[in-house]
């Protein structure tokens, strides 16, 4: 089976998606299987795409 590539859009518009599944109740692993991506991949999506702005928003706003 080939491995599936998602575009950077694709990823962050599923890390969305994951974060109200787990605002509404839901763990982490049933969020991600609703998502259709494993744990896994949410947990390195994170760190690949959300830290870094996560990181800039803090840097800019020290003063």
């Amino acid at each position: 089976m080939a491995r599936k590539r998602h575009t950077d859009e694709d990823a962050l518009r599923l890390l969305r998606e994951i974060e109200v599944h787990l605002a509404s109740g839901l763990d982490v692993a049933e969020a991600c299987r609703k998502a259709g991506i494993s744990d896994a991949t949410y947990y390195t999506w994170r760190i690949e795409r959300i830290w870094p702005i996560a990181s800039w928003i803090w840097y800019c706003s020290r003063d």
